[in-house]
């Protein structure tokens, strides 16, 4: 479709095509209408479209349709069925050109043609067939893309579905035991690992997965896991099987148990204490600092995770739940095969944006058949995956709401959350997470004992790290430092802020100081739990210790959502108070509040350093700016930096930079969601329009689509003045987002508002991109002629004003309109056009799109080596973009290239 706006759906390329989806569910698209659940009335309808598709050549002979449809029936009578039911199915798949998809030829029922019906089962078998020796794992990766579930299983007590379900899965099992010896065979140990443990996952009594897991296991050094790995085995063959393994595999047992397995010199170098290694599925961060004085907890909740699909971790802030989590959730990597995926939820305000915070984390996008809570509820569907929701006491409905969801229809999923209190969805588990041990009040224990303590043991590894030339070995010393611990009740977040103060006091003189800080604060204030005014105590201390420009710092940063760059915090957070610290100071101060243990670092998101506050510390800094009366200062610098940040970025997002500047956009997009809730929060509509406007490309390449809509929306209806020439860009970017949902009565009305206010505002360049745009929406909804007359303009309008991004649109969407009338030969020369233009321009997004677009033009004309090599080059441009429907479409189209040559 477009190399940049509208019509990018290679589903409608060309001569409309016939989709059918039968693994992990039943669905069904026609060219770009998806044919809705309410549609197929008539059950034996989608029967018979089932038994079609799964059929040789996609032909079914009238006596076998009688007998699996209606084997009950009399002849007459199911005869009688088999009209009505065809009459149906025709009806339900009419199509916009009046082409006929089923046919009856004597006693033959066929679809098709089959060159233009594409069957998910028929693409994977295809697949299958084209990893027949191969040295690579690519093609066992492309081909188990295409396995998204088991085969119908809504049809599971159909006679006619079993045995072809069975066959299917077995062949899931077969490539994913091959490819584990491929990986083996070139040494990749952890990717073979991964390999069988998704075997296991999906069929639990499987020896040979099992066995090949436990000699891996032992080849890679992880002697403890080979024989765990062993009792799995036994008890899942005993319990599903009423069998015990084979001799062979006892043998293995013994050899790896007596270690005469491996042989030493075939052992791998693989780190046994590092499960999270390249092979394995995870996004969970590296642990900066050693985990401490939590051994039991580690075990209590592995043991009741073990237990429940929804277990929440409860507390106040700082007592550590993120990092029990995370160190749980570490520890299980290997018993998830599609791994383990931490959700950030801190940075978010608007319960609405929660799915997509998941959808992200996941990488999965929404499409025009599925709201976004559909699309992952079916992405996860035949996953075997842990989410960690990371802080949902701000968001408790949604996070409950998400979590019975997914629960109900995903029985691989589990769910591990944090959170200060429950989400209270059903059949959720809490569990509370205590402060570390702490020596007892009164008489305290001797020296040498307080080690048993983990908040003692952790008070003592940080300030050694802090100051490694620390002597504690006096008696006096160890106890200051117990006392420490037991006025901060072992909670971590507190310790550590103690410890901050290890190069400029002493242990004795920190607890001097925290016990007289804690006292004041105990005395005003008891109505607050005590672990509450421990940490304010904690916190009250550490911001007392701070000069002015460091407070004022401080404060001005809790108004960021999701951390910052030094280049924001240099005018937004020194933006707090009238006289603070100068934005030339911002580096110096961040670095002493970092010292402090007040700000983290985060290293790794892109070539920028970050920084953040832990949630419970950012709230006591938002209170205090609160306090001090910048809030609004604050919050009015924060806008006013990210509406800057959009607007430099908006051009650079169809220029060669666009891969680095989207990433950049993903990572700042917690911040955007706080400046567009508190723009429009407080009237100042301009503001939220001037970010809309520039954030809609963004949105729409990275599929957030809903959200996008929704932000534009409430912009759009806001009954404030907004400037002529912005709310003309905001127009366009809503109805581009309502185009992408296929919402074509909301996307063309949108589209032409925006073509009025360019014209009322002489922008020319604006009013040629959106005539163009309705063009491809237009096409998209059949007017085809309507399409090209607004094409055609603003192609004349382009030339005119020699716009290369213009004109490259241009042709790019009038490419797409003769795609769609079928004439491959004007569409062919429009997209040649267009691509020597992006290049030049340094569009990858547009370059990928139109060398996918003439990909699947030279599929439908029958070149299937130049089809594969176009939409080779376009997956691989999509993947740096993360433009991740796209990417999905252009493997949908490869995959669909490899099926027509089989």
């Amino acid at each position: 479709m477009s190399t940049h706006d509208p019509g990018s759906d290679p589903a409608s390329r060309g001569n409309e095509e016939l989709r059918i989806q039968l693994l992990g569910g039943f669905r069904v698209v026609l060219g770009e209408r998806v044919i809705e659940e309410s549609e197929w009335r008539l059950r034996k309808a989608a029967g018979l479209l089932k038994l079609l598709a799964l059929s040789e050549r996609l032909q079914l002979h009238r006596e076998q349709a009688l007998e699996l449809l209606w084997p009950d029936s009399e002849p007459r009578a199911a005869v009688n069925n088999l009209h009505g039911t065809l009459h149906a199915l025709r009806r339900i798949l009419r199509s916009d050109c009046q082409f006929v998809w089923l046919r009856l030829h004597g006693d033959v029922l066929s679809l098709g043609p089959v060159d233009r019906v594409w069957v998910d089962v028929r693409a994977f078998e295809a697949a299958c067939i084209r990893t027949r020796g191969a040295r690579d794992p690519a093609p066992y990766h492309a081909a188990l893309q295409l396995y998204t579930g088991e085969l119908l299983p809504a049809d599971r007590y159909e006679d006619w579905a079993a045995s072809r379900r069975e066959q299917v899965h077995d062949k899931y099992l077969t490539l994913l035991v091959d490819l584990a010896r491929l990986h083996e065979a070139r040494q990749e140990l952890r990717a073979a690992i991964e390999a069988l443990r998704r075997v296991v996952a999906s069929e639990r009594s499987h020896e040979e997965a099992h066995t090949g897991l436990m000699r891996l296991y032992a080849l890679s050094g992880q002697r403890h896991q080979a024989l765990r790995q062993y009792g799995q085995m036994k008890d899942a063959m005993r319990r599903e099987l009423d069998a015990e393994p084979e001799a062979e595999s006892e043998r293995l047992y013994r050899d790896i148990r007596s270690g005469l397995y491996p042989p030493r010199d075939s052992r791998s170098s693989i780190d046994p204490e590092d499960p999270t290694g390249p092979g394995l599925q995870h996004n969970l961060p590296v642990p900066l600092t050693s985990f401490i004085g939590r051994e039991r907890e580690i075990a209590d909740v592995g043991h009741l995770l073990a237990t429940t699909r929804l277990l929440t971790l409860i507390g106040t802030g700082g007592c550590g739940k993120t990092r029990l989590a995370l160190e749980v959730a570490r520890g299980s990597i290997p018993e998830y095969a599609d791994g383990v995926w931490l959700v950030e939820l801190a940075g978010l305000s608007d319960p609405h944006m929660v799915p997509g915070a998941v959808a992200g984390v996941l990488g999965i996008t929404e499409d025009s058949g599925r709201g976004l809570m559909d699309a992952l509820a079916h992405a996860l569907r035949a996953r075997k995956t842990l989410l960690v929701l990371d802080n949902c006491e701000h968001l408790l409905d949604a996070c409950a709401h998400l979590a019975q969801t997914l629960l109900g229809s995903c029985p691989g999923v589990q769910i591990l959350a944090t959170s200060r209190e429950a989400l209270g969805a059903s059949g959720e588990l809490h569990w509370r997470v205590p402060s570390l041990a702490v020596p007892p009040a009164g008489t305290l224990p001797l020296a040498d004992r307080l080690g048993e303590y983990g908040s003692v043991r952790l008070f003592v590894e940080r300030a050694q790290h802090r100051e490694p030339a620390l002597d504690l070995s006096e008696d006096r010393d160890m106890q200051a430092v117990a006392e420490i611990c037991r006025q901060l009740d072992g909670i971590p977040l507190a310790i550590e802020l103690a410890t901050a103060r290890i190069p400029v006091l002493s242990v004795r003189q920190i607890a001097e100081r925290l016990d007289d800080s804690l006292g004041l604060l105990t005395g005003g204030g008891r109505v607050a739990m005590p672990r509450h005014r421990t940490l304010r105590g904690a916190l009250d201390w550490s911001y007392a210790l701070l000069n002015e420009p460091e407070r004022q710092l401080f404060a001005g940063l809790s108004v960021f959502a999701g951390g910052w760059t030094l280049e924001a915090a240099e005018p937004v957070g020194c933006a707090a108070a009238a006289g603070g610290p100068r934005s030339e100071d911002a580096l110096e101060l961040l670095s002493r509040l970092v010292d402090r243990s007040l700000v983290q670092v985060e290293v790794g998101q892109g070539p920028w350093i970050r920084y953040r506050l832990l949630e419970s510390v950012r709230q006591y800094a938002r209170e205090r700016l609160e306090e001090g009366g910048g809030m609004e200062a604050a919050r009015r610098a924060h806008a006013r930096f990210f509406v800057v940040l959009a607007e430099e970025a908006e051009p650079e997002l169809t220029g060669p930079q666009q891969a680095e500047w989207l990433a950049r956009l993903e990572v700042e997009h917690d911040n955007a969601r706080a400046a567009l809730a508190q723009s429009l929060a407080v009237g100042e509509v301009e503001v939220g329009a001037r970010l809309v406007a520039a954030l809609w490309r963004f949105w729409w390449v990275h599929g957030h689509l809903s959200e996008g809509r929704e932000w534009l929306g409430r912009v759009l209806a806001s009954p404030c003045e907004i400037p002529d020439r912005v709310r003309a860009r905001a127009l366009r970017g809503a109805s581009v987002l309502a185009w992408a949902q296929t919402d074509y009565e909301k996307a063309v009305p949108l589209m032409e508002q925006s073509i009025a206010l360019f014209r009322e505002v002489e922008d020319a360049d604006g009013t040629a991109n959106a005539l163009s745009n309705l063009g491809t929406i237009l096409s998209s909804r059949g007017d085809y002629e309507g399409a090209r007359r607004r094409q055609e303009e603003g192609l004349d309008l382009n030339r005119a004003l020699g716009n290369k991004r213009g004109l490259s649109l241009s042709l790019a969407n009038l490419g797409d309109t003769a795609s769609y009338l079928g004439d491959h030969q004007a569409a062919r020369q429009y997209w040649e056009e267009t691509l020597p233009l992006d290049r030049e321009l340094g569009d990858l997004h547009g370059v990928a799109i139109t060398v996918n677009n003439l990909g699947l033009l030279a599929r439908d004309v029958g070149d299937l080596d130049q089809a594969r090599a176009r939409i080779d080059e376009a997956v691989g441009l999509f993947r740096p973009l993360s433009a991740r429907s796209a990417l999905a479409q252009a493997l949908e189209g490869l995959a669909d290239v490899h099926a027509h040559r089989c």
